[in-house]
């Protein structure tokens, strides 16, 4: 049966001991290892590395420690094991066995001890990835229902400049109708009047120019009927000369009054 397919083999077999980073070890399952004195089994390439220049074991750390080099595939213990206590006494079978069973187990609960660390810490490192996990979903809750609460903010405001939109078109449309009203009356009033229709705006210049041409020509005729009066005058000389004294004051004082007037 292939080692590395068949669960049961995996787990019966032994796995090197030696440490690495991180709190890992080597795992690798053994065929030709190394086996010291605390029951720590050691890969080959692991044995070579370490013990060519420490004497401890790296796991113990505990002193110089006696080591010994063996064939612990599985096929090599089959083989043996039916002939391997042959001949023995029964207290030797018992010890033989009280030995096999101390280094497997030994071998046994640190692969478990290591499997526990391991998933210790990766019970930690899920631990905190579900209180990332819980703050951002929080975070973007948060972010969500302040989007949330803006959305309805600008929703509020459209609606605000809608409805003033609204009542600026009625008040424009209000004025329209009062503007209408008004030029209306004021034809009318023009017709009541007898005059024709004008504009209500663009005339009060035309009219202004008007009055005060009218008004010129109001004042023009007494100072002619005072020049015609001189005219016909035929008193004494002297009173000639006071009577044009008279009508050129009275005609100064025309031209400095005329166009106030105007």
């Amino acid at each position: 049966t292939d080692y590395a397919e068949d669960p049961a083999e995996r787990f019966l077999g032994f796995h090197c001991c030696y440490p690495l980073k991180d709190n890992k070890v080597c795992g690798k399952p053994i065929q030709e290892g190394h086996v010291a004195a605390c029951y720590h089994v050691f890969c080959r390439e692991h044995a070579e590395e370490w013990f060519d220049s420490h004497d401890e074991c790296p796991i113990c750390r505990d002193g110089a420690v006696r080591l010994l080099e063996m064939d612990l595939s599985r096929a090599k213990v089959k083989r043996k094991a039916k002939m391997s206590l042959v001949g023995a006494a029964p207290t030797e079978m018992v010890q033989a066995l009280d030995a096999a069973m101390n280094f497997w187990v030994a071998q046994k609960t640190f692969e478990h001890e290591r499997q526990g660390k391991s998933i210790e810490a990766l019970e930690k490192l899920g631990s905190r990835l579900e209180q990332v996990r819980k703050s951002e979903l929080q975070g973007i809750d948060d972010k969500c229902k302040s989007l949330q609460d803006e959305q309805q903010r600008l929703e509020q405001r459209l609606e605000e400049v809608r409805e003033s939109n609204k009542m600026a078109v009625q008040d424009m449309q209000r004025a329209k109708r009062e503007l209408a009203d008004v030029e209306e009356k004021y034809s009318n009033l023009q017709r009541q009047l007898g005059h024709e229709p004008r504009q209500v705006f663009g005339d009060s210049g035309t009219k202004s120019e008007g009055r005060r041409s009218q008004l010129r020509s109001d004042r023009a005729f007494p100072l002619e009927d005072r020049l015609g009066s001189e005219m016909m005058f035929t008193g004494p000389p002297s009173s000639r000369a006071e009577h044009n004294r008279r009508s050129c004051s009275t005609s100064r004082d025309f031209a400095t009054v005329a166009p106030t007037a105007a």
